[in-house]
């Protein structure tokens, strides 16, 4: 598969403002379950997704909710995977970001 970095980083930066949480979620991943990580910075984000690329993944995904900053603490800026663990994205107090469609 063929990624556009800055392409990623735009989406990213649409729905977050800098400092946010971002959680990159991949389910479906094959023998990894499910991939999960947390990333403070869309370019981070964006290095992860491209450094997966070889990877035939059916869809990457990512949280558009603000999510707590204590999150960053399970896999900060990297990915991981998720075969044996099961996690619950906690979303802050700030509640729900904005999609208009």
């Amino acid at each position: 598969m063929n990624f556009d970095r800055p392409e990623i980083m735009r989406t990213a930066q649409t729905f977050h403002e800098p400092g946010d949480i971002i959680e990159l979620r991949i389910p479906k991943a094959g023998r990894y379950k499910t991939i999960s990580g947390y990333f403070s910075a869309a370019g981070v984000l964006a290095d992860s997704v491209v450094g997966l690329a070889d990877e035939d993944f059916a869809g990457y995904y990512f949280i558009i909710n603000r999510l707590n900053p204590d999150l960053l603490a399970r896999s900060a800026n990297n990915t991981q995977n998720m075969r044996k663990k099961r996690h619950r994205t906690r979303i802050s107090s700030g509640g729900y970001g904005c999609l208009l469609t």
